[in-house]
């Protein structure tokens, strides 16, 4: 898979999705829909639906990225 580059706001939702104790979902954070879904568009997050609402958990290879990237600047 070729290394996608984020911008800080799509990395900053790849982070929260990757390490917050609970997932980012429809219900508290609505206006990161489009950054969520360009994650998922780059196979770095899946979403799931239920009930009109979203959901978003990390892939593998958004694990991966952002295990690198946090390498890399830290």
């Amino acid at each position: 898979m070729a290394r996608t580059e984020l911008n800080e706001h799509q990395l900053d939702a790849l982070r929260r999705i990757c390490h917050d104790e609970t997932p980012l979902a429809s219900d508290d954070e609505s206006g990161l829909a489009a950054t969520v879904y360009a994650l998922r568009n780059h196979g770095l997050v899946t979403t799931t639906r239920a009930d009109g609402r979203w959901s978003a958990t990390p892939t593998e290879a958004g694990l991966q990225h952002l295990a690198h990237t946090s390498f890399r600047i830290g």
